[in-house]
C-alpha cells in the first residue's frame, strides 16, 4: 500500500492518537509517526479504512478523528468487468452505477458500482456521449441517428429527440440544459431537460468533448483546429484557445483549469501525448508529457490529473495505458489497461473506469488511498 498523509486539528498538547480499524477486528495495523503519516503496507490489503482520534490524556476525551480509506496503490487494476461490444463513454450515476454506450452493438450498459453486469438496453446507432442528470436520468448521444435518448434509472426508454446530425458528447449545466456537441455539422447545441432544441451555435471543426465549469462557461474541443472553444452560460462565444495537436476530451480541476491531451488525428497517425493547461481566461499554464496518443481525461478529488493513452496504431488493436500526473502537471506514473482504451470516468469513492473498446469491457483502477 501507500504510506497516507492527513490532518486532524488537535486543541491541546495533551494528547495521544488512537487507531481503530473499521470492519476488521483485533487487526495490527501499524502506528502514527510525529510527522502525521501512518503506513501498514503489508495490512493494507486486508483493511477497508482506519478512524484516527485524538484523545486527551487527562480526560480521556475526544478532541478531533479523522478517517482514512485505505485501498491498493494508485494506478493498481482491481478488476476487469465485461459491458458489451466496443464500449465508448461512461457517466456515473447518484447511486455509484455506471453507464456505458456500446457503439458496437447499440446499446447503453448498467454496472453496479462493483463491476456486475446490471442491464442492456437498446439504443440508436453508434451510441457515444453519455450523461446522467440531477435526477438520474440517462441522456445519451447517438453519433450514426442523429438522436439523443433520455433513460429512467431503471432503464426504461423515456424518450426520443432529433438533434443535429452527428451528436457526440454530452454535458449538463446546473439548470439541467443539456450542451452536445456535434462533429457533423460542427456545431453545439443547447438542449433543455425535456428535449427541447433551444439553440445551436458554431463550433470549430470536428467538436468532441465538451464540459462545464463552475461558473457556467462551457468548453469545447475543436480537433480539427487543435483548439478549446469558451462559451458563456448564455451561448455567446467567448474565445478560441490554442490546446496541443488534435485534442479530443477536456477536464477542469477544482481551481478552473482546463486540461486537454493531444492526440492522434482521429487514428490516423502516432503522437506524443501533451496535457495542455489553460487558465479560465484561456491563457496557457503549461504543456506537459503524458505518455502516447492522449484520448480521455479525468482529474480526481486530489487534482491528481488522469490520461488515457490509447490506440498507437489503425490496423492492429494493442493495448493502451493510464497516465497519473499531480497537480502541478508532474508525471507520477504508467499503468496498463486494456486493448483500444477510449474514456475515462471517476466514482465516488475516486476509483478510475477505463473503457477498452478493443476488448469489450471496462477497467477499473485505484485511485489511491483517500481521506
Amino acid at each position: 500500500g501507500e504510506v497516507v498523509s492527513f490532518s486532524v486539528n488537535i486543541p491541546a498538547d495533551d494528547v495521544e492518537w488512537q487507531l481503530s480499524p473499521v470492519d476488521i477486528k483485533n487487526a495490527n495495523i501499524g502506528s502514527i509517526l510525529d510527522s502525521g503519516l501512518y503506513s501498514a503496507p503489508e495490512k493494507v490489503g486486508a483493511i477497508t479504512s482506519v478512524i484516527v482520534t485524538a484523545i486527551r490524556r487527562s480526560n480521556r476525551q475526544q478532541t478531533a478523528s479523522s478517517q482514512l480509506i485505505l485501498k491498493p496503490n494508485a494506478g493498481t487494476t482491481l478488476g476487469t468487468y465485461y459491458t458489451g461490444n466496443n464500449p465508448e463513454e461512461i457517466a456515473v450515476g447518484g447511486d455509484g452505477n455506471l453507464w456505458i454506450t456500446n457503439w458496437g452493438e447499440n446499446t447503453l450498459s448498467e454496472l453496479s458500482p462493483s463491476g456486475m453486469l446490471l442491464g442492456k438496453y437498446p439504443t440508436g446507432l453508434k451510441p457515444e456521449g453519455v450523461a446522467v442528470g440531477a435526477s438520474g436520468n440517462i441522456w445519451i448521444a447517438n453519433n450514426n441517428e442523429a438522436s439523443l435518448m433520455l433513460y429512467s434509472p431503471a432503464g426504461t426508454l423515456l424518450k426520443t429527440v432529433s438533434v443535429g446530425s452527428k451528436p457526440h458528447d454530452i454535458a449538463i449545466d446546473q439548470g439541467g440544459d443539456l450542451w452536445v456537441t456535434d462533429d457533423g455539422l460542427d456545431k453545439l447545441f443547447r438542449v433543455s431537460s425535456d428535449g427541447t432544441v433551444l439553440a445551436s451555435y458554431a463550433a470549430g471543426s470536428n467538436p468532441h468533448g465538451v464540459a462545464i465549469d463552475d461558473r457556467g462557461n462551457i468548453w469545447v474541443v475543436s480537433n480539427a483546429t487543435s483548439q478549446i472553444l469558451k462559451f458563456a452560460a448564455s451561448g455567446n462565444f467567448i474565445g478560441a484557445y490554442n490546446a496541443g495537436t488534435y485534442p479530443v476530451y477536456v477536464a477542469i480541476d477544482k481551481s478552473g483549469n482546463i486540461w486537454t491531451p493531444s492526440t492522434m488525428n482521429e487514428g490516423t497517425s502516432d503522437a506524443d501525448a501533451i496535457v495542455s493547461k489553460l487558465s479560465l481566461q484561456g491563457d496557457i499554464l503549461g504543456s506537459f508529457p503524458a505518455g502516447r496518443n492522449g484520448w480521455g481525461i479525468q482529474i480526481d478529488k486530489s487534482g491528481y490529473v488522469w490520461v488515457i493513452n490509447g490506440l498507437t496504431s489503425t490496423i492492429v488493436l494493442e493495448a493502451g495505458s493510464l497516465t497519473r500526473m499531480s497537480p502541478k502537471g508532474e508525471l507520477i506514473g504508467s499503468y496498463p489497461l486494456g486493448i483500444d482504451p477510449m474514456w475515462l470516468a471517476t466514482d465516488h469513492q475516486g476509483d478510475l473506469w477505463a473503457t477498452n473498446s478493443g476488448a469489450n469491457n471496462v477497467s477499473q483502477v485505484s485511485g489511491g488511498c483517500k481521506k
